[in-house]
């Protein structure tokens, strides 16, 4: 499954879709800046012609970790209330029971294990057969980390 970039759905062949989180985090932040609903609204009405992901993990961090690691990066900055109404707004969100809500408070590799760990395992991949090269079939296989 490969994630794209904003506003793009795929298909990876098997039948699964991938999206960047655009949609969701759209009506999250519209919500967590006090925007009005017809403006929620609009954006729905702009995202209902991408396809839905299979599925959307929310990386979930306590906002005085997050004020942490913005402050830490140095080049912007976050209001704690921001951080508390964008948490708060993610979890009023209709979608929020189909997201697999991650703890992104812990390292890097813990949060990477963490979404590993929800990935559907891919089927192995059987050698090309002599036969399937004589009947002029072209193979793609792609993997991802």
């Amino acid at each position: 499954m490969v994630l794209t970039p904003p506003a793009v759905g795929v298909h990876d062949g098997a039948s699964r879709t991938a999206s960047a989180p655009t949609a969701v985090c759209q009506y999250a932040s519209l919500r967590a800046r006090g925007a009005r609903p017809a403006a929620e609204r609009r954006a729905r009405l702009a995202y209902r012609w991408f396809p839905r992901p299979d599925v959307t993990f929310l990386l979930v961090v306590d906002p005085e970790v997050a004020y942490d690691r913005i402050e830490r990066r140095g080049y912007d900055h976050e209001e704690m209330s921001f951080l508390y109404s964008a948490a708060a707004a993610y979890r009023s969100l209709p979608e929020f029971a189909e997201f697999v809500v991650i703890d992104a408070n812990g390292t890097p590799d813990e949060v990477a294990a963490a979404i590993r760990a929800h990935l559907p395992v891919p089927a192995p991949i059987a050698p090309a057969t002599r036969d399937q090269y004589a009947d002029n079939h072209v193979v793609f296989v792609t993997a991802g980390k």
